[in-house]
């Protein structure tokens, strides 16, 4: 089984969907599914046959992550819900334990993403391969049983701190818009005309700054922030707000009304704490704003990871080319993408 899940941009709404803020407060976020995919593949184990004729499975477990090149073997006496393993496969870990899975097979998954990118990547990961596992077991899932299950799994088996927006992305894709508080989380599908995703298509940038963001120090950081500093919370709502504005300038098809969104919401996020920004990220808005980018603003949690830029008619290439430069200094490099609107999907079923 060959599942497939998108990451995602953001638009405007970043951090307004951690539970430190929407625990007593409105949160709201605009994204974006995008065709840097994680990919993951579930077979079952080969039957052998026994000395009474019978077949039986290979109960082993292996676990293999290929664009991080680490694997693991269950022993003969282990099982995969007890033992330790690599980081890197904590989460196809965590998946068979929740879901009682004791049957032999293998998992491999491959990320089309950098690492700390801040594209959302391990919720996209998380999905991909609860939608494998849960489909070669014909286990029942809905969408919101999956984004649960991946919230859960990484907040509470793996301590990965982060908001809701990703898992959203990944699983129904296209533009969406989102609110969360205490008690409600919902999701909408914005309305974006073929037109104009194409204007967009033409229009994005995305660059990874080289630099991994350590998205968990950062909302450490912010959260004491969020609790002591009333600018922070100021900024929080302001960043809610924004999410609905570059909702209704993707509605309306409003390129430069989104691009003004866009720059207003990473200057609220760089007031959210001074780790969100950093020299580099510094250099490269600053080349990109003065080649032809409208807007620009760090993805995710920021601090480092990628960066998305809208570009005036015509410029996206200049800017990649001005950029092009300040990014083999630091190891960054052009994200080529497309946006994708379908979701989690199965692209080939055993």
């Amino acid at each position: 089984m060959l599942s497939q899940a998108p990451t995602r941009v953001d638009w405007a709404g970043p951090w307004t969907d951690v539970p430190q803020y929407t625990v007593s407060n409105q949160g709201a976020t605009c994204n974006a599914a995008i065709t840097v995919f994680s990919n993951v593949e579930a077979t079952l184990n080969p039957k052998v046959s026994g000395p009474s004729r019978k077949y039986r499975g290979d109960n082993s477990v292996t676990l293999t992550s290929e664009d991080l090149d680490t694997t693991f073997t269950t022993g003969p006496n282990q099982t995969i819900h007890e033992i330790e393993v690599d980081s890197s496969l904590s989460l196809a870990q965590s998946v068979l334990k929740r879901l009682e899975i004791k049957t032999g097979l293998t998992i491999i998954t491959d990320s089309q993403a950098p690492p700390g990118c801040g594209l959302g990547t391990s919720s996209s990961m998380a999905v991909a391969i609860i939608e494998a596992v849960s489909r070669l077991f014909k286990i029942e899932m809905t969408s919101k049983k999956i984004i649960d299950l991946a919230r859960t799994i990484e907040t509470e088996d793996l301590g990965i701190l982060g908001g809701w927006q990703d898992y959203y992305a990944a699983v129904y894709g296209g533009f969406g818009y989102m609110k969360w508080n205490r008690n409600l989380q919902t999701h909408r599908y914005i309305k974006v005309s073929p037109k104009f995703i194409q204007e967009l298509q033409e229009r994005s940038l995305l660059v990874y700054s080289g630099k991994s963001r350590l998205s968990g120090n950062i909302y450490a950081h912010v959260n004491r922030s969020l609790a002591s500093d009333p600018s922070v919370k100021t900024a929080f709502s302001q960043m809610a707000k924004q999410a609905y504005e570059a909702r209704t300038a993707l509605e309306r098809g409003d390129i430069e009304l989104l691009a003004e969104i866009v720059n207003r919401s990473w200057e609220c996020q760089k007031m959210l704490h001074p780790t969100v920004t950093n020299d580099d990220i510094d250099q490269m808005m600053e080349i990109a704003l003065a080649n032809g980018a409208m807007a620009g603003k760090a993805c995710g949690a920021g601090g480092g990871g990628c960066l998305l830029f809208l570009t005036g008619p015509g410029a996206k290439e200049e800017v990649a080319r001005a950029l092009s430069e300040v990014l083999s200094q630091i190891g960054g490099h052009i994200i080529p993408f497309e946006f994708d609107l379908e979701g989690v999907r199965i692209v080939k079923a055993n």
